[in-house]
């Protein structure tokens, strides 16, 4: 794969060249282990902020 093409992905994809593709370059392992690093932080540092903000300011705690 090209390095642009690491976001284009599917995780299924990018775990098959990580962990089980035998033939896979340690330069592209690598890459798809980041790329997978990347998309399971995204998901953490997005989970507080759907927060109702005009709902907060009325009903604060």
């Amino acid at each position: 794969m090209k390095p642009r093409s690491w976001r284009k992905a599917t995780l299924a994809q990018l775990i098959m060249i990580a962990y089980h593709d035998a033939e896979a370059a340690s330069v592209d392992r690598q890459a798809a282990l980041d790329e997978i690093v990347r998309r399971q932080h995204a998901v953490r540092s997005r989970s507080g902020s759907r927060i109702n903000q005009r709902e907060k300011a009325r009903y604060g705690r």
